[in-house]
């Protein structure tokens, strides 16, 4: 029997991971797919929404035109349409470091969750010391944010 090829499928993310990792809601990226024929509104057996690497691509772009270029909606279309016409490719993202990013904006997210409950539960900490414990935290929370944007900032397009 001849052996069949697999052809790696490609990566699927969910609506909010992708707003999450371009830095819009949900509802702008819903609104975009209404807007832009370039992007599939593919759904999951559950119907769910889910993006591949490419969509998130061509979502960034968009987020490119719209809010960096300050482009209207019917100019970041013609935009798009000049660039698949030309056969140019789109400015590419550092998908992995937008994913770095995300992980990171997680972790800080994850960090403040757990240090609510311990700071109650350390009922017996002065005031003062809960007041120190938090900005210790605040302090971490800004430099995850900043190693975030960081990450964001290189992966934006140029």
């Amino acid at each position: 029997m001849g052996s069949m090829t697999r052809t790696p499928s490609p990566q699927k993310y969910r609506i909010g991971y992708v707003a999450k990792l371009l830095g819009v809601n949900s509802s702008t990226i819903r609104f975009w797919e209404t807007e832009f024929d370039c992007l599939p509104s593919r759904r999951s057996e559950k119907g769910q929404r889910f993006y591949t690497d490419d969509d998130i691509e061509t979502l960034g772009y968009i987020k490119y035109l719209l809010h960096d270029l300050k482009l209207t909606l019917e100019g970041a279309r013609k935009q798009l349409g000049e660039t698949r016409s030309a056969g140019t490719k789109k400015p590419s993202t550092d998908l992995s470091a937008m994913h770095a990013g995300h992980a990171v904006c997680s972790s800080n997210d994850a960090l403040q969750e757990l240090a609510d409950p311990q700071l109650k539960a350390e009922g017996t900490k002065t005031e003062n010391d809960i007041s120190a414990k938090k900005h210790e935290l605040a302090s971490i929370a800004e430099e995850l944010n900043a190693l975030a944007s960081s990450m964001l900032e290189r992966a934006a397009f140029i």
